[in-house]
């Protein structure tokens, strides 16, 4: 499906520059989650991956990734888990890079044509920080950096290997011990800590 020219540009800054417009990354080629940077590289956010030097718990991660892509099947959250619990630090980052590269959807000849060339694209992005775009999304305030931050306090109070683990807990327990626990230890609104926690705004 082709997008009209302005359409077409207006969508492909928007979502490029989501990690800036959200005060996670300076330019928006740096945003670990975008997908801007995997154009010219498989691995931008990690070490290379040889994979005849990898180890083995490497090597069955990524035979299981590959099978799974192959059989056009998404990776869930226990098969995340599962992959990455028996991986060191840099490792992670180099699964990391392969998931996203090997998963990868974006054409990146189709976007580059709306701009004239893929740095050109680069360049549109750097001089619009959200304010020129078409495009208008509600949000809870201006910034996810606050999301990080509650993650790494819940993860470093609890002793959890996952944030997702904070979900499963009862409704009472992230309302009644969680959310004083976020409003005391950080700078976030409560209608931000509600929404992190999967809780009810009426409960505020």
């Amino acid at each position: 499906m082709k997008f009209g020219a302005k359409n077409g540009r207006s969508n492909l800054i928007y979502v490029g520059n989501n990690g800036v417009e959200r005060q996670l990354c300076k330019k928006a080629e740096d945003y670990r989650w975008g997908f801007l940077k995997y154009h010219k590289s498989q691995n931008p956010f990690s070490e290379p991956l040889v994979v005849r030097n990898a180890s083995p718990r490497m090597v069955e991660a990524l035979k299981c990734v590959q099978s799974y892509h192959s059989d056009a099947r998404h990776l869930n959250y226990r098969i995340l888990q599962r992959l990455f619990t028996k991986l060191n630090v840099k490792e992670k980052e180099q699964l990391v890079d392969y998931i996203i590269f090997v998963y990868n959807v974006i054409d990146y000849e189709g976007a580059a044509e709306y701009f004239d060339g893929f740095d050109k694209m680069i360049d549109a992005m750097h001089f619009n920080t959200g304010s020129e775009y078409d495009l208008n999304e509600i949000t809870v305030g201006r910034s996810d950096a606050h999301y990080n931050s509650m993650s790494r306090i819940l993860i470093d109070k609890l002793g959890l290997k996952d944030i997702h683990d904070v979900f499963m807990l009862p409704e009472e327990i992230r309302f009644n011990e969680l959310f004083p626990l976020l409003r005391r230890y950080t700078a976030a609104q409560p209608e931000q800590i509600l929404k992190f926690l999967r809780l009810p705004f009426f409960k505020k």
